[in-house]
């Protein structure tokens, strides 16, 4: 794997948690939250959320198909039946581009976790599959991290920017860094042929990089939509103002479309109430 800008040390990694995880690591030994998770919940709702989204070219006639899935958090409270379930329902919409959103793990980084990893991204037949790093994999093991993505044909963003040529259309793609543990810093330029433009960031965190950079699309999540909430709203959200506002679904930002995934996996134990795992099937098109 060609070495980047991703491979860094570990950032912003609070004393607490430098001796909550190992402590967690040993209290999960063999995995057992998950597996209460399989027992509790032997069919789980994942929740498919759709939306269409317009290019600039109106007379663009080939629909383009883009899944976008977040927080897998493969690890001792993430059911691997339920990670299996969600990229099966994933392969199953046939998306020319998987947008993979950040934390793949929790906890270690472990061999196994990774093979893991690899074996749902290829599960999913597409032409092109792009990435981003979040919080967790970044304290976990990045360099690791990454090299699994790429072994699994995946593209890392890293604060970088590609132009995607699919069926005659151009997607200006946009990765930040994780706004938590990493550095979203930079100025970004855009792409004028571009027919859309799409940023995508672990975290809505990362809007606060965008002042002067416009896009049409914002795709992230680290909330999970509180993991733990209530009908009125999350009980427990991650820290930071633009994940207390934007906890999950779309909202309009300035001129652009804002979308917080609430997720697939879980951390510090594996159970959700009133927020549902999801991930996002966009489809692009002109009129």
């Amino acid at each position: 794997m060609q070495k980047n800008d991703t491979m860094r040390h570990r950032t912003r990694y609070s004393r607490l948690r430098a001796v909550a995880e190992p402590v967690m690591e040993i209290a999960y030994c063999f995995d057992w939250p998950s597996k209460v998770y399989d027992f509790v919940s032997p069919h789980p709702e994942i929740n498919v959320i759709s939306q269409s989204v317009r290019l600039a070219d109106n007379n663009f006639k080939n629909p383009i198909r883009a899944v976008f899935v977040s927080d897998l958090h493969i690890g001792p409270t993430t059911s691997e039946r339920l990670l299996t379930i969600a990229f099966s329902k994933i392969a199953a919409y046939e998306p020319d581009i998987l947008l993979l959103g950040g934390d793949y793990v929790f906890l270690r980084a472990t061999e196994k976790r990774m093979q893991l990893l690899g074996e749902l991204i290829r599960s999913v037949r597409c032409p092109g599959t792009y990435a981003v790093i979040g919080n967790h994999d970044i304290w976990a093991n990045e360099p690791v991290i990454a090299e699994a993505l790429h072994n699994a044909g995946a593209t890392l963003l890293v604060n970088k920017q590609v132009v995607i040529d699919c069926k005659g259309a151009r997607i200006e793609l946009l990765g930040l860094d994780d706004p938590h543990a990493g550095n979203c810093g930079g100025k970004y330029s855009t792409d004028d042929s571009a027919d859309i433009r799409v940023v995508m960031c672990h975290s809505p965190e990362g809007l606060r990089y965008l002042d002067t950079t416009p896009f049409d699309l914002f795709l992230c999540g680290h909330t999970h939509g509180g993991q733990v909430a209530s009908p009125w709203g999350p009980i427990i959200v991650p820290h930071g103002e633009l994940c207390r506002r934007y906890s999950s679904g779309f909202v309009n930002h300035k001129d652009g479309l804002l979308f917080v995934s609430r997720g697939i996996g879980t951390v510090e134990f594996p159970l959700r109430f009133f927020a549902p795992p999801d991930f996002l099937v966009l489809d692009f098109c002109g009129d």
